[in-house]
């Protein structure tokens, strides 16, 4: 691996309004957060619920703005630009999985796959189709990338949207909870293909999990507790 972090957070903090009346304090979620991610290693970010786990993965993915600190790309602090310099960050850099795979229902395999790429990208139609079939391929929908969404089984759902956070070959996948909607089986199956899909194409994998079977298969486990990081344990690290 690149000795330089491929992302860096310096000082993050986080904060949200209390929706409680009775509350005139802001509710701390995360607080100083220090931390490099490096290009290829996989991360499993564990802790309990509440504990802003999900929040530092949408601030790594710019989806989220802390309220303090800084996010750096290279040398650049990612919100220092602006709201469509950012997006096209997002489209081109960044892919998401969540625990529900919000595909377009109506719309095939394939045309959910395209979507990043028509927004995005500048090649051709008939590129686009050829990249989305390839990556459809990949996880192993060959068969079903002309089926639409909602006559898929939830696993074979999982895996369209799973191709769609890949098809733009992002720097970094952020995948939040992306089996906790599915069974014992299917789970198995997603977790070995995110492995291989690192392994494959040398993307950063950050998985939030509650799996210990899928945050055991990660280089490197970080755990977050009362708003900040507190344990990093790794297989591979290039933490000093």
């Amino acid at each position: 691996m690149d000795k330089s972090p491929l992302i860096s957070l310096k000082s993050i903090s986080k904060k949200f309004k209390s929706s409680a009346k009775v509350s005139v304090e802001d509710i701390e979620i995360l607080k100083d957060v220090d931390f490099d991610i490096y290009k290829g290693e996989t991360i499993a970010v564990v802790g309990a619920s509440g504990t802003g786990k999900s929040t530092l993965l949408h601030i790594v993915g710019t989806l989220d703005r802390p309220n303090q600190g800084r996010l750096l790309f290279g040398n650049k602090n990612l919100f220092d630009l602006d709201a469509d310099e950012l997006a096209r960050f997002r489209n081109r850099r960044v892919g998401f999985v969540f625990q529900f795979h919000h595909l377009l229902q109506g719309f095939t395999a394939i045309e959910n796959v395209m979507i990043p790429c028509m927004m995005g990208s500048n090649l051709s139609k008939k590129k686009i189709i050829a990249n989305s079939e390839a990556i459809l391929e990949r996880v192993g929908l060959k068969h079903r990338i002309y089926h639409r969404a909602e006559d898929l089984s939830g696993g074979e759902q999982q895996r369209v949207a799973l191709a769609r956070a890949l098809v733009m070959n992002p720097d970094i996948l952020l995948a939040d909870e992306p089996t906790g909607n599915l069974d014992k089986n299917n789970s198995i199956q997603v977790h070995s293909l995110l492995v291989e899909l690192n392994q494959e194409l040398g993307m950063t994998l950050i998985v939030v999990t509650h799996n210990s079977e899928l945050a055991s298969l990660m280089q490197k486990s970080v755990t977050i507790q009362d708003c900040k990081i507190v344990d990093v344990v790794g297989k591979n690290s290039n933490e000093n």
